[in-house]
């Protein structure tokens, strides 16, 4: 079986934003409004085998990204987690691609408001025009 990420990228799929190193990402499912992926085009599953460039990259783009979240709603916390390793996630959902997890909490929800979203294409690209219409971005 192949990576779903990979497969994302080739098909230019559920992308935000993308550089020649690094893109972001869209998940179909998710447990939070606006939350978002970044991770290296190439194949990477451990953030050790990723060159420092690379690294680098991806998480001045998470960090852009989580204070441009903050900035423009000020009920939103911004988690920024890495997932690194397969053998270490116990969710049903997780990629062998490391990435790193945008993920805006927001003060007025509850734990009992999160509740697992799987979004169809058309949820996916409305949630991108919105999100490059808050982040101030062209649409892609």
């Amino acid at each position: 079986m192949g990576c779903l990420f990979c497969d994302w990228i080739k098909n230019n799929k559920h992308v935000l934003y993308k550089t020649e190193k690094n893109v972001v990402l869209i998940p179909n499912i998710t447990w939070v409004k606006n939350c978002l992926l970044v991770c290296p085009i190439k194949h990477v599953e451990s953030i050790y085998d990723l060159d420092e460039e690379t690294y680098l990259e991806m998480y001045k783009i998470g960090r852009k990204l989580g204070q441009q979240l903050e900035k423009k709603d000020a009920d939103a916390t911004v988690y920024l987690l890495n997932n690194n390793h397969m053998q270490i996630s116990h969710l049903p959902t997780h990629v062998a691609h490391l990435h790193l997890k945008i993920i805006p909490c927001y003060k007025k929800y509850t734990n009992t408001d999160s509740a697992r979203m799987e979004l169809s294409e058309e949820d996916i690209d409305k949630i991108k025009q919105d999100l490059l219409k808050l982040l101030g971005y062209q649409r892609m």
